[in-house]
């Protein structure tokens, strides 16, 4: 602020009675703290890659798998199981294979069967995944704001039966799904 321009203001305040300053001061204050503040974050927009799908069925009831039954990946071996993958939301793999592709946490069990299933993420390499009578839902742990590229990571998983609809999103669970548009039930409350 140049020195006329701050001689022009403090000849301005002189000329104001006392409570006409204080109203100003209180006006630009209070107007200097609410224009601070932010609005409610914007989610990112949906991805376009063909591997997204939103949860479409408001009827659903969802309960998160625990962790030792899936897992992404290995990074090297991501494109690879991308091409394997396709455009299909799951894929039966042997024994061996998912032990190839997923990391040391996963544990076989008897009754379940290895598949390789899409997921998408933004900046966390982290998944929740969640099953529902008829449906399978994987979801990263990215933020709903975050604006990064999207990236295709397939996971390793052990199910017991295919279910007919698979949902690959990004963020939604974070932004509380459960209380808008479905219902999302843990286990453990």
């Amino acid at each position: 602020m140049g020195l006329a321009n701050r001689t022009t203001a403090r000849a301005c305040f002189r000329q104001l009675s006392k409570s006409q300053a204080l109203r100003i001061v209180l006006f630009l204050g209070a107007a200097s703290i609410l224009g601070g503040c932010d609005q409610a974050p914007t989610p990112a927009p949906p991805p376009t890659d063909t591997w997204y799908r939103t949860v479409d069925n408001p009827a659903h009831k969802f309960y998160p798998l625990p962790p030792f039954l899936f897992s992404p990946v290995k990074t090297e071996l991501v494109n690879e199981a991308a091409a394997t993958m396709g455009d299909g939301p799951l894929l039966q793999l042997s024994t061996s294979e998912a032990i190839r592709y997923a990391d040391d946490r996963l544990r076989t069990v008897p009754q379940l069967r290895p598949y390789l299933i899409h997921g998408l993420y933004r900046s966390k390499r982290t998944f929740t995944v969640a099953i529902a009578d008829r449906a399978l839902w994987v979801d990263s742990a990215d933020s709903p704001e975050d604006t990064s590229p999207v990236h295709r990571q397939p996971l390793v998983l052990y199910i017991d039966e295919v279910p007919p609809d698979v949902y690959v999103t990004i963020g939604a669970w974070a932004m509380g799904l459960s209380d808008q548009d479905l219902e999302v039930n843990d286990p453990d409350p």
